[in-house]
């Protein structure tokens, strides 16, 4: 009843049924959210047992992995579809959003952390938080959500009510 607490404050009610109708075939998104002025945005969520970015030493840069890449190519096309899509709430999703929940931020620190650590040195921490919120921000409208971040989110909502 209270799952949409899970994603944030802006949306009030969770969709998983929710089908895209089109002329050549219907489409099923893993979630839509509803927020307060009834437009939709859609949700797509992945396993989180794989890397969302990687490290590039030779330029010290990250970059989006193959799996995220393929997540990012499904939500995409559905954003894309719910503007055709001949439902009634076609007009809702004029202007969505899309979230993407994949990877463990964990895995993925463990898994750069060192290389960058070995490339920059400790002190130059903040430049790979850095990287990742940049990289993550280049997404036009789409929110990339680690499945840690909702747990440790979750945790610090709950503490503020006790």
């Amino acid at each position: 009843k209270y799952s949409y607490l899970i994603f944030d404050t802006d949306h009030i009610k969770v969709e998983n049924q929710f089908q895209l109708t089109l002329p050549e075939r219907n489409y099923k998104p893993d979630f839509v959210l509803t927020n307060y002025y009834g437009l939709k945005d859609i949700v797509e969520i992945k396993t989180h047992n794989v890397s969302v970015v990687k490290i590039d030493t030779d330029h010290n840069s990250l970059y989006f992995t193959p799996d995220f890449n393929k997540a990012l190519g499904q939500l995409q096309s559905y954003l894309k579809k719910s503007i055709f899509a001949s439902n009634n709430d076609s007009q809702y999703f004029s202007s969505s959003k899309g979230i993407i929940i994949i990877g463990q931020r964990k895995n993925d620190q463990k898994d750069n952390i060192n290389k960058f650590i070995c490339e920059n040195g400790k002190e130059k921490m903040t430049e790979y938080y850095k990287s990742l919120r940049d990289l993550k921000s280049s997404l036009y409208n789409i929110e990339v959500i680690y499945f840690d971040d909702i747990i440790e989110a979750m945790k610090i909502r709950l503490n503020k009510l006790i």
